[in-house]
This record gives structure tokens, C-alpha cells and sequence, in this order.
């Protein structure tokens, strides 16, 4: 699979055989806990001593290893080459990557990114058989569902193939503010290390669960079309990254959405693909994101690229009184904040915006399920 994986990886300091997602998994049964408070992952750190992030050249798959070493000497390409290149890629990546064995859930809004994933998997599925798809479920969140439909329907998918997730007409399903903010269960759901009070991740998974619509007995796999406007910013001439620093960047930065979390399953993200960076790494990317993903979508089909599309970025909401005061009061009574780092005033903004009183409080829910698994923990 040439797609490059975006999420955090650990080994033990002293044995590199020893690896996780989770970084609680390797610690011994004394726990030595750093009193350093601040950006752990900025250098490479766990919040354990001994327990490391593993460097990205040491899980860059093979055909990535030599973009990190590209430099940014890029040449010009026309926009209409840029654009049938840029198309290519994501066919060739989104073709060559999809399993169809097990339950793929795709990650949908009613952005450009996203129903130009759904728009190639519908021709893939047309020219390839239902048997090459495979089950396959697109859900969207609360306010966009209209808008979402609307592409859903244009693309002609079959209205048991999407599904809106915080949508009061959708049955059962458990919106995703319910209980969202949970100290006893953060350990397992922020890994650590989050600067957000929910992971949207795990929640929809659990709640997709709960509502009955993933099968138990087969793998899931969830899709994304994450990266596209990090790509088209850090690869901007502002900023003129080569791929490996673009990689680094959101690889390294600690609480970033997708890599600190914990993730129920496999996510995989086509952007992240050996073409789509390749044509990043040898071609200027001067053009406006939204333009041309825009045109993109219209050079698929003209009538996709003019479907409105929802533009308001922060529609997730505030936190409830009651769910912030929980997470206020979990947060004092634990040993974290008596030992560590104890809780002040404006430490919780109450909402999905990065902040690092969420670090803390993801870490103090390590803390607790490390002292209720028997771990002594010690200070160093």
C-alpha cells in the first residue's frame, strides 16, 4: 500500500524490538513519569521516561524514504497539468490502496477533498464491479448532512451507503457530544498526549457501533481526506517545504488530530500517497487550495464542482456546563494534578480548540488506570 502512515508510533529506549501505538504499553511496573510539563512530542519524547516516539525514517515505508531527502527545487507546472496530475495520483493512490475485504467507513463532508474521494470511488465501482468495493459506508457529521446528501445523491450512491452521524432523522445512533468529555476512559481514547477534550476518532467508531452499523465480525477500516489543505499550505511558496520536513511537521507535533490520538482501527488517508507527494516534491504548488480543488472536482464531473459546499468550520460546539465541570473536577482529584501539574484557572477552554490543559488531562487518565493496574509511579 503506498500511503505513507500518519500516526504515532512508540519503542522502549533500550530495545527498539519493543513497539506500540500506546506508549502505557511499554512502561514497567515502576512508571517514570518526567516532570517536564510542556510539548513532549516536540522532542521526540513520550511522557515516559525510557518510552520514545519512533523517528519517521524508521517507519517511512521504502518508496517514501527518498522524498525525505528531496529539497525544494521545484519546477512549474500549468495549472491543467498540475490539476490532471494531482487527479492521477489520487485514482492510482485511492485504486491500488482500497480493500475491499472487511468495512470500509469513509469519512465524508461536503468539502472538495471529500466528494472527489467519493466521486473516484464511484467510477472505480462502476468500471470495476460491486465486488471490488465491497461494503462500504460514507457518514458525515450533523450540519453538512444537507449538503452531503446532496453529492451523495448526485454521485448515485444508494441511500444505504451513507449516513449521518448527529442527525436527529437517523435513528439510534448516539451523537457524538454524548458523555464526550470522559476522564475515566481518556486514557485509552487520547493516548497520552491530546490537546482536544474528545477524540472525534474513537466516538464515531463507538458510536457507529452502538448504533448497529458496523459489523462485529469483520475489520474496519475508516478513510480520510485529511492532508490536502496541509499539503497545498506547507508546500505553498510561502513556506517551500520539502516532503520530508511536511512529513516531520504534523508527524512530530504533538496532540495533532490523527497521530497522538488513539484510533479504534486502521484510518487511512489517500492524500498521504507516493504520487500525490511526489508531484508536491517536484512541482510548485503556487495555485489557491480551494480553487483548485475546486476545478479538480469540476474537471471530474462539471456538475460536482458546482454543489454548494458548507463553510462553516467550527460547527462542533462548546462543551456543556455540566460536562466541563466533570472535566474540571476528575482532573483535581487525580495524582497527576497533586504531583505534576496542578490545576489553574483558564486551563480548560471548554471546547474542541487545541489547548494544552487537555494534554494534561489526557495524561492524568493515563496516570489513574496506570495506578489502578498495580504501577508505581515515580517522579524523574
Amino acid at each position: 500500500m503506498n500511503l505513507f502512515p500518519m500516526y504515532h508510533k512508540y519503542w522502549c529506549d533500550d530495545d527498539h524490538s519493543k513497539r506500540s501505538k500506546h506508549p502505557y504499553d511499554l512502561v514497567g511496573e515502576v512508571v517514570k513519569l518526567r516532570r517536564n510539563r510542556g510539548n513532549y512530542f516536540r522532542y521526540h519524547q513520550s511522557p515516559f521516561k525510557g518510552v520514545s516516539l519512533i523517528p519517521i525514517k524508521k517507519i517511512a515505508p521504502e518508496w517514501c524514504l527518498g522524498l525525505l531527502k528531496v529539497q525544494p527545487k521545484r519546477k512549474k507546472l500549468s495549472k491543467e497539468h498540475f490539476i490532471r496530475r494531482f487527479l492521477d495520483s489520487l485514482i492510482e493512490a485511492i485504486a491500488e490502496s482500497w480493500i475491499p475485504n472487511g468495512f470500509n467507513v469513509v469519512c465524508h463532508s461536503s468539502g472538495w477533498d471529500s466528494r472527489l474521494h467519493s466521486c473516484i470511488l464511484k467510477r472505480l465501482a462502476d468500471e470495476r464491479g460491486s465486488g471490488w468495493l465491497g461494503h462500504v459506508l460514507f457518514v458525515c457529521f450533523g450540519p453538512e448532512c444537507t449538503k452531503f446528501r446532496k453529492i451523495m445523491e448526485y454521485e448515485g450512491w444508494d441511500t444505504s451507503q451513507f449516513l449521518c452521524v448527529g442527525d436527529p432523522g437517523e435513528g439510534n445512533i448516539l451523537p457524538l457530544d454524548e458523555n464526550r468529555v470522559n476522564f475515566q476512559q481518556a486514557w485509552r481514547k487520547m493516548n497520552g498526549g491530546y490537546l482536544h477534550p474528545v477524540n472525534l476518532w474513537y466516538n464515531l467508531y463507538e458510536s457507529l457501533l452502538h448504533g448497529g452499523y458496523l459489523p462485529r465480525n469483520q475489520r474496519v477500516r475508516l478513510w480520510c481526506g485529511q492532508y490536502h489543505n496541509e499539503m497545498f499550505n506547507r508546500f505553498s511558496p510561502k513556506y517551500g517545504e520539502s516532503v520530508g520536513s511536511f512529513l516531520n511537521a504534523y508527524y512530530y507535533t504533538y496532540g495533532y488530530s490523527v497521530q497522538a490520538a488513539a484510533l479504534p482501527c486502521n484510518v487511512f488517508f489517500p492524500a498521504l500517497n507516493k504520487e500525490t507527494l511526489s508531484l508536491f516534491a517536484e512541482f510548485k504548488s503556487h495555485y489557491n487550495r480551494k480553487e483548485i480543488r475546486q476545478e479538480a472536482a469540476a474537471v471530474l464531473d462539471p456538475g460536482l464542482g458546482r454543489l454548494e459546499r458548507y463553510n462553516l468550520p467550527n460547527y462542533e460546539g462548546n462543551l456543556t456546563e455540566k460536562a466541563h465541570l466533570l472535566a474540571v473536577k476528575d482532573y483535581k482529584e487525580s495524582w497527576y494534578a497533586a504531583h505534576v501539574q496542578p490545576y489553574y484557572e483558564g486551563m480548560y477552554l471548554g471546547n474542541r480548540n487545541r489547548n494544552v490543559g487537555w494534554l494534561h488531562w489526557s495524561i492524568a487518565s493515563v496516570i489513574e488506570h496506570l495506578i489502578k493496574e498495580g504501577h508505581k509511579i515515580e517522579l524523574c
